[in-house]
């Protein structure tokens, strides 16, 4: 059990590292700043899925399938989307 440990630290930190850098591109190629993404997607896991939407629209694929992907992960990617949309239409 002690295998699954060791360097579990690591794994984790290396997962975020790679998730931020995701997210310095996205801001680099968006209206959106780091900071308004951190500040919309405070917990690691909105930023993850943040990320999976941002690569699903910009994805090269048609529309349709884009929109058959979303409606797939809408679980996942609902709350992401709504917060991303307040955030572009009330703001």
């Amino acid at each position: 059990m002690s295998d699954f440990f060791d360097g579990l630290d690591d794994h984790i930190d290396a997962a975020a590292a790679a998730t931020d850098a995701k997210l310095a591109v996205i801001a680099a190629n968006t209206r959106m700043k780091e900071s308004e993404i951190a500040a919309l997607f405070p917990t690691k896991e909105n930023k993850e899925r943040f990320v999976e939407l941002v690569e699903l629209v910009s994805d090269a694929t048609s529309h349709n399938e884009k929109t058959t992907k979303f409606v797939d992960n809408i679980g996942r990617l609902g709350d992401v989307s709504v917060k991303l949309l307040s955030k572009l239409l009330l703001a």
